[in-house]
């Protein structure tokens, strides 16, 4: 049978049923009776009984212990623990009498978080105290699963490989839920401290290059390429200093999102912020963005001096819409060799685009590469982007997919903060986080931190 509901749509209680924190209260009432204290610094008060409210707020009652039966589930496995705050805990409720660890009765497990139910010793109180192994954040949760959801971020694992590592262990497990939860909650703070980085680094580069500030630019993908076919659904780009070689200016993109997948499955509206970006027709199509790409780079690796580059950029719209009167210099347009019979190979039918609109977009992208075909000439190395890239492949492996959710942005701003600031983002972030930098934390980081100047000295 149904229970009834309010107008707020909970379910009513049934008043006519007492609590079992009402049951146990009376039942320690009746005990009390026939009861004496045994404690002397109470003995002046033995004409006096004081019987138990059920005031809900100082004694955490399990339905084991109503029944008078230990539960011996808190002997099981291992636990993260906070000696000091173990030791502030370790106090009756009640009577401020200290607890024992051997009068456990019960646990709650919030993560790799515990709280344990201990019941007082004392004859004239046994009360059961709530006695929670860490140390907790502003807003009520436990702070040892936001720092799991950090390192985990840190180490590029992912919650299946975190709860595998805790299950050899033999500790408790935490769950996806919580894990994601927690993601989301250090998102925006990574996110802006690793952003201040690159302003720092910004600023640092004007003062050094006397404002003529020197940059390698470059990307990567997320997912394997074949060497003709990217289909990565999500890539990054970086632009690092040439004087110190930290990344100024980085930004990450996606093509799926499983805000939008969700509204579309269930066939509702994606929020207008979330909404997808109208592509035209022709770009939908994989191989025809690859090709515009391709014309690109053959246009920018074609020629060595600036006006080679000009000449090689302002071909490259005609010859994908059908016109080859600049192509006879070229060996990778095929048109001189058959015009009757030649055929676009990754263009839809081997026709030539026909869309005016995207014509005079492209030509208007071509003319801003154009008006740095100057810089364009003098391009220099991007070893320093390479070795980043495999810095962000090590905290979002390509092999797993990130990018539909905010882990990914979280990845790669653990990337460019170890690639700015080393090993010791770490601390910076925790504090950020409204989490102690930690001691252990912060002297391993300044170790690793050395060892890795000490190899870079000793490779120059």
């Amino acid at each position: 049978m149904d229970r009834e509901r309010n107008k707020s749509g909970f379910f009513i209680r049934n008043k006519s049923k007492k609590s079992k924190r009402h049951s146990f209260l009376k039942k320690l009432n009746n005990d009390r009776k026939n009861t004496s204290f045994q404690n002397a610094d109470l003995q002046d008060h033995n004409q006096y009984t004081h019987y138990l409210t059920d005031i809900g707020c100082e004694v955490s009652i399990d339905e084991e212990i109503i029944d008078a039966n230990k539960s011996n589930t808190w002997m099981e496995g291992r636990r993260v623990v906070e000696l000091d705050v173990l030791a502030r805990e370790m106090y009756c409720c009640r009577c401020n009498l200290p607890l024992h660890l051997s009068n456990t009765v019960g646990e709650r497990l919030f993560g790799l978080a515990s709280v344990l139910l201990i019941k007082c010793d004392n004859s004239a109180c046994l009360a059961t105290t709530d006695v929670h192994t860490g140390k907790r954040t502003p807003n009520g949760s436990y702070c040892i699963n936001s720092k799991v959801a950090i390192g985990m971020t840190h180490a590029g694992m992912g919650p299946s490989h975190v709860n595998n590592f805790l299950t050899e262990c033999n500790l408790p497990p935490i769950s996806d839920t919580t894990l994601r939860k927690k993601e989301k909650e250090f998102s925006k703070t990574i996110h802006d401290v690793a952003m201040t980085s690159c302003r720092e680094a910004q600023h640092q580069e004007i003062l050094l290059s006397h404002g003529k500030v020197a940059a390698s630019f470059d990307g990567g993908w997320q997912k394997r390429g074949s060497g003709w076919n990217y289909n990565s659904n999500t890539g990054h780009a970086t632009m690092i200093r040439k004087e110190t070689g930290k990344i100024m200016l980085w930004d990450q993109r996606s093509r799926s999102c499983k805000t939008c997948e969700y509204h579309l499955a269930n066939q509702t509206t994606i929020p207008d912020q979330l909404s997808i970006l109208k592509w035209y027709k022709e770009l939908k199509q994989d191989d025809t963005r690859e090709y515009i790409l391709r014309c690109f780079m053959y246009a920018i690796t074609g020629g060595t001096t600036e006006d080679d580059i000009k000449v090689s950029l302002d071909r490259i719209v005609p010859h994908i819409f059908g016109n080859h009167d600049s192509c006879r210099e070229v060996t990778w347009c095929k048109y001189e060799e058959d015009p009757t019979n030649f055929k676009y190979r990754s263009l839809p039918g081997g026709n030539p685009l026909t869309n005016e609109s995207l014509k005079e977009e492209l030509l208007v992208l071509v003319s801003k590469y154009t008006s740095r075909s100057n810089a364009i000439a003098e391009l220099g190395s991007t070893q320093a982007n390479e070795s980043f890239n495999q810095m962000a492949s090590s905290k979002a492996p390509k092999s797993r997919h990130y990018g539909g959710s905010c882990s990914l942005k979280n990845r790669l701003s653990a990337a460019v903060l170890q690639k700015n600031e080393g090993y010791s983002y770490l601390p910076k972030v925790n504090e950020a986080s409204n989490l102690s930098p930690g001691d252990f934390t912060t002297s391993l980081t300044l170790k690793m931190d050395a060892k890795r100047k000490k190899k870079k000295a000793d490779i120059k």
